[in-house]
């Protein structure tokens, strides 16, 4: 089987919807340190108007920074607008949700500033390749094809904390792209996201494909 990859023009992840979901995770950021801010100086200027209870005020606005921060990265999967990405693609196993990053990235510029990825679809994987339907590619990647596969961290964008991706390199480029990364855009909690993706890198073991370090 000949692997393919097949371009064409976003129609729902597009730059409007890129710059959608950039404004909506910077809303729900500021609403998040706004809330904590309220919350630490009331409790700062109730200290005050009780007697000098200025460190233990500050140290409340501190407690509820923290707070913030870590309610922040618990829902860092909905700040990154996955339940709206899993609402879009109605199927049964959600955890199929994938971005793909191409090698070479086939957006740039603007558009690729504010996403990381290229592209969202569904992937499904049989005993002898690789399907995917996004939204503005498809690909079938035969297992023969691939040279080797990588469990790559998705980096400073997300913090670290979203884990490993799959870094797959294809033994010859197939349509220019030398290799693509796949992980999954599922879940409202990380814990939620963490156990899509142990499954799906559990799945990806199975196959016998070369790892590299």
């Amino acid at each position: 089987m000949e692997s393919k990859i097949n371009f064409r023009e976003p129609e729902f992840f597009n730059l409007g919807f890129k710059v959608y979901g950039s404004f909506r995770a910077i809303l729900i950021i500021f609403v998040y340190i706004l809330v904590s801010l309220l919350l630490g100086f009331i409790v700062f200027f109730l200290g005050i108007s009780f007697g000098h209870m200025e460190i233990l005020t500050f140290g409340s606005i501190t407690l509820y920074f923290l707070i913030y921060s870590f309610l922040g990265s618990w829902t860092m999967p909905f700040l990154l607008g996955n339940n709206i990405i899993e609402k879009h693609f109605p199927i049964i196993d959600t955890g199929a949700v994938m971005e793909v990053i191409y090698n070479p990235r086939r957006w740039k510029g603007l558009e690729g500033f504010m996403d990381s990825g290229d592209d969202m679809g569904i992937l499904k994987i049989s005993d002898d390749k690789f399907i995917f339907n996004g939204d503005s590619s498809d690909f079938v990647i035969s297992k023969g094809d691939i040279e080797s596969i990588q469990f790559k961290n998705i980096g400073h964008r997300v913090l670290w904390l979203l884990g490993n991706g799959i870094v797959f390199k294809l033994k010859e480029p197939v349509s220019n792209i030398s290799g693509f990364t796949l992980y999954p855009r599922v879940g409202f909690t990380l814990p939620q996201y963490w156990r899509a993706n142990r499954k799906f890198q559990t799945n990806i073991k199975t196959l016998g494909l070369k790892i590299t370090e």
